[in-house]
Formats: C-alpha cells, structure tokens, sequence
C-alpha cells in the first residue's frame, strides 16, 4: 500500500514480527496520521515500535489509547526523537513517570500534546524535569492530575502554551484552584477550554462561578478566547459567567456548547454581542434524561439540538 497515509489498529493482536518489519520498511512508509488502540507490545517490540515511529518521514500525528508500552519504548523515544516528525502527540490510558514525560516531550517537533486518563503518577523514578523547554503551544491534560503533572515538571517545559484544554470527568466538579494552578505558568495563553463530560444521569458541574471566573481572570491577563463544553451550568450560571467574564481586558470571545442551555438565554447573548467587544456563541443542550418535574427555564429537558447565536 504505496499510498496509505492514515492507519489505525485498534485491538488487533499484531507479533513482535510485525514491529521489527515496520522498523526496516519505516522509510519508505508515507504514512502521515497512525491511531492506535488497546495493544500491549513486550520489550523488543516497544524499542523496534520507537525507532520506527520516530523514521517515518512524513508522519505527524500520533494518537495512542490504552497502548502497554516497555521502558524500552520510552527510553529508545528519547534516544531516537531527533529524527522525528511528530507534530501532534494524544495519549490516553497510560502510567506516567518523569522519565516516560521526558521521553514524550523530546520530540523537537511535537506542538500539540495531549495526555488523559493517566494511571496514578508514579515517583519512584525520583526524577523531575528540568531546563528541557518544547515548542509546544497547545496542551490538553485531566484537571485531576494536573497536581501531579506539574509536579514532575510539564508546566515549566511548556512555556510557550497558547492553547490549554482542561478535561473533567462526570460527577467532578470543576475546580477554581486547579484552574488557577494550571493556567498561571502560561503568560502566553489565549485560548482556554474547560471540557466536561456526561452520563445518562450525570455531568461535569461548575458550582461556583463566581470564584471560577474570578480565578481565569486573574491567571489568564492575556486570555482573548474562553470555551465551555458540556459542563451543567443552566441559565442562570450562564448568565453569571458571562456578566463577569465581560470584565476581563483582552477576552473577546465565548463559546457555550452543550451546556444544558436553552433559547431563553439568547436576548442576553444579542444583547452582549450588539456592544461590540465580546461575541458569544452558544450550541443549546445537553440534558440527556427527561426530568420529570415542572418545567422550568433552569430543568427544562434539552433536545440534543444546537443553535448558533451571534
């Protein structure tokens, strides 16, 4: 297959056979996106799977979820990344240390990185990163472990982060102090998107808006963009975030998706963007379940429909 640029193997049993000859054909591959899912791969074939994804000439995106990788992946990742095309790097369902991040974050090339769901941090390495500075500027993590990324170190190796994406799951709330945490250290952020997650009886919660916003406006001076996706804010929260956030200097943009809102908020959204400074797009939705109370501006059953207001 001369031509294939994009691949994806997911859970497929591949032999160590299978590595070693993608490592010897790995130059002439034209593979330019590689997605690969649920694989655990033995020592031999975690070293042969590194040296062949860092030869690849031509491959820029790399997603990788719930793949069990060797040390020998990492540490032959470290030692191989000068040759490396890849751009964007997406890791989820891992186990992390700081020599396994500081493999990660070797590629000379990666602008993009993403890492979610990772199991607990493990320390025993007693390794921190240090005065090894990336060129990425978008970032997406899981705001519970943003404490033990920082920790080893991510935040300092990723000074020039524009771009940072929050992840929480269902039944978290999203916290004030960990937003501030996580966006202080980025002088050059622009764009912040607090991304939630639903059930079919539960969401992400926002319950304190107030000390949310409070907390965005004083870690992201520079912001011009704040996105909001399914978190369980209703109108009322909508409207408080938006009153607030008009306070902010640079913001000139927000975006509402799925944020269990309806068509009731749309004056106040015509009403901001007619001033000027600040545009608000909202997609309306995102109840799953009926409620079976009386309606009301706040409980009324979404439709999984989406309006664009501007």
């Amino acid at each position: 297959m001369p031509n294939l640029r994009s691949l994806d193997m997911t859970s497929v049993k591949l032999s160590d056979e299978f590595f070693s000859t993608m490592l010897s054909e790995a130059s002439r591959l034209v593979i330019e996106k590689l997605t690969h899912k649920n694989a655990y791969l033995g020592s031999a074939a975690s070293s042969h799977y590194a040296i062949g994804l860092c030869s690849v000439p031509n491959l820029r995106s790399l997603y990788l979820d719930n793949v069990g990788l060797s040390d020998e992946y990492y540490s032959t990742m470290a030692d191989e990344a000068s040759k490396s095309k890849i751009q964007t790097l997406s890791m989820e369902d891992f186990s992390i240390t700081a020599c396994r991040l500081h493999s990660i974050i070797s590629l000379p090339r990666l602008q993009s990185l993403s890492l979610r769901n990772i199991r607990p941090v493990d320390m025993d390495d007693g390794e921190k990163l240090t005065h090894q500075i990336t060129s990425v500027d978008e970032l997406s993590v899981d705001g519970k472990h943003v404490t033990s990324l920082w920790n080893l170190g991510l935040h300092t190796s990723c000074p020039r982060v524009q771009n940072l994406q929050l992840d929480w799951s269902a039944n978290e709330n999203v916290s004030s102090n960990i937003v501030t945490m996580a966006c202080s250290p980025f002088h050059h952020l622009t764009h912040l998107h607090i991304q939630g997650d639903s059930l079919d009886t539960s969401s992400t919660a926002l319950k304190d808006t107030v000390s949310f916003c409070k907390a965005v406006i004083a870690s992201c001076p520079g912001l011009t963009k704040l996105s909001i996706t399914r978190i369980d804010l209703y109108t009322k929260k909508t409207v408080e975030i938006i009153q607030l956030m008009k306070t902010h200097p640079n913001l000139t943009s927000i975006e509402l998706d799925w944020c269990c809102t309806n068509t009731a908020l749309d004056p106040l959204i015509s009403e901001v963007n007619s001033e000027g400074k600040l545009t608000i797009t909202v997609k309306h939705g995102g109840v799953r379940y009926i409620l079976h109370a009386h309606h009301s501006i706040d409980s009324s059953p979404s439709f999984w429909h989406s309006i664009d207001s501007k």
